[in-house]
């Protein structure tokens, strides 16, 4: 009975899509008051929020003031409700640089370690990085770090929604978040997991982003609402630990066979082109074998190496 009810859940979902578009977003209704707002922006992570009785829940409101405002007239399209709650997968801007656009929520949330970075020096040298790109949007920006944290885990129960944020190992950030919703049988990546696009592993720890991908995909979860792309099911997640896996293992295979850096930037980056060169920014590839290389080369303990301070 669950495979038959949970297939037509699926083809439901495929078709009963309300859709609405703005500049850089369009809206996706995936439940009865859970909306998305799909980013295409390039600087935003896809902004998750939910309507309750008592007020609306904001998941990584944007990564520019612009893309804040748009997200706040999607939810104004839908409900004259208070903002009540925002919620940053981590500290990185695409989470968290739309904070301003929502700073009347009562709560901002994230994790412990994302709320430090964010309010010191971490977070003055992203925003400084950040508006050194030249975008009259980004010179906007003011940071609003979180005003409310948690450690490990912690159940939001608002409004008859229950959401439970959790926290991994240090693997795209030290302080990265994925939403479940379990009534929902969803989960809402952040950053951890993106759709047919690969990640910037500047800051990362790769055998940490295994072992996250592996709590996520035991969670019974159908629909994964990732950092960027579109919205899918579970396949998502799977796709991206596969990443991850072959990543390592082609690196520490060359490793082991005593091949130099430079030797293995070409080949590593030959046989994963082979499964995810239809992938977006593919330009991050070589990049993350070099990060790779710097976390399991022998010589230096994991992620001692490379690893730098956004």
């Amino acid at each position: 009975m669950r495979l038959a009810s949970s297939f037509f859940f699926i083809i439901g979902f495929i078709f009963t899509f309300a859709t609405s578009s703005f500049a850089e977003i369009k809206t996706q209704r995936v439940f009865k008051n859970v909306f998305v707002s799909i980013a295409n922006d390039g600087k935003s992570y896809n902004t998750t929020f939910i309507i309750t009785p008592k007020g609306v829940i904001v998941i990584d409101p944007g990564g520019t003031p612009k893309h804040g405002k748009e997200v706040r007239e999607q939810i104004r399209k839908h409900t004259d409700l208070p903002i009540k709650a925002v919620i940053n997968t981590s500290y990185l801007g695409k989470a968290t640089f739309a904070n301003q656009v929502f700073q009347d929520a009562d709560l901002i949330i994230a994790h412990k370690s994302a709320q430090e970075a964010l309010g010191g020096k971490k977070g003055e040298r992203l925003l400084e990085k950040t508006k050194k790109a030249g975008t009259s949007d980004w010179d906007t920006v003011k940071i609003f770090p979180p005003n409310f944290t948690y450690k490990n885990e912690i159940d939001l129960f608002y409004g008859g929604f229950l959401l439970e944020a959790k926290h991994g190992d240090p693997s795209f950030t030290d302080g990265d978040t994925f939403i479940f919703l379990p009534e929902h049988r969803a989960i809402i990546t952040g950053g951890l997991a993106l759709n047919n696009e690969f990640p910037d592993l500047s800051s990362s720890l790769i055998e940490g982003w295994i072992k996250n991908l592996y709590w996520m995909e035991d969670l019974d979860v159908e629909i994964v609402i990732p950092g960027t792309g579109e919205i899918g099911f579970k396949p998502i997640i799977i796709q991206w630990r596969h990443y991850f896996i072959d990543l390592k293992y082609y690196v520490t295979k060359m490793i082991k066979d005593g091949m130099s850096l430079e030797e293995i930037v070409p080949a590593a980056h030959k046989a994963l082109e082979s499964k995810y060169g239809h992938w977006d920014r593919k330009e991050l590839l070589d990049q993350n074998i070099r990060r790779a290389y710097n976390e399991y080369k022998p010589d230096d303990k994991p992620g001692a190496s490379g690893r730098k301070a956004l």
